[in-house]
């Protein structure tokens, strides 16, 4: 499709468009933009968090401490994996299908598609993120009690710190459900009820 083809598509499709419909699509990519700087902005500080843990670990249980037992330094080394693991996820979340159809349909189906990946992605929240972190800190907070005490039975302070690992795992969930709901799903419901009414129109 060359640019002139391109100028004559578009024009049908804003011909076609109402008043109402243009400014109702200039209000879904204003909720889509900030959309977009929320989900950018929790997974920069999500990975900034998380390669943090990863560096402080390494340091404590291979430079820091001496006598750091195998567990404590295979917990390290499950963090590194772990932020990389993440990092992934994220990338990954982020890339869509692109068309080489540049018209208002087209870009909506990739909006419609990008949008649909982060809803997934945060609706599983629980598989990709908190499952494999709750390994990862049992793995090491296991590793750290046998250091100290010669056992891998948690003692008191182990277990309340369990208790709060299972309490903000739980948090973080229900949050992140909750945000799907509330921020990504109507979203996502004005970009695909404005593609229908293109579509139909």
């Amino acid at each position: 499709m060359n640019l002139d083809d391109l100028k004559v598509e578009w024009s049908m499709e804003m011909q076609r468009a109402e008043p109402t419909n243009d400014f109702r699509f200039e209000g879904v990519k204003r909720q889509v933009a900030e959309l977009r700087r929320g989900i950018r902005f929790g997974s920069f500080w999500m990975v900034f968090s998380l390669i943090g843990v990863s560096v402080i670990e390494v340091f404590v249980q291979f430079v820091s401490l001496d006598g750091a037992g195998w567990m404590s330094k295979l917990g390290a080394l499950a963090w590194v994996v772990f932020a990389a693991w993440v990092i992934v996820v994220l990338r990954i979340s982020l890339k869509v299908k692109q068309s080489d159809d540049w018209t208002l349909r087209a870009r909506l189906q990739i909006e419609i598609g990008r949008i649909e990946k982060q809803r997934k992605l945060w609706g599983n929240v629980g598989a990709w993120l908190l499952a494999p972190m709750m390994a990862v800190n049992l793995l090491v907070t296991l590793g750290g009690s046998h250091d100290k005490t010669g056992s891998y039975a948690p003692g008191l302070a182990g277990w309340v710190i369990y208790g709060v690992h299972v309490a903000l795992f739980a948090f973080v969930y229900w949050f992140c459900r909750r945000e799907v709901r509330r921020t990504i799903d109507p979203v996502l419901l004005r970009l695909k009820s404005l593609y229908r009414e293109l579509v139909d129109g």
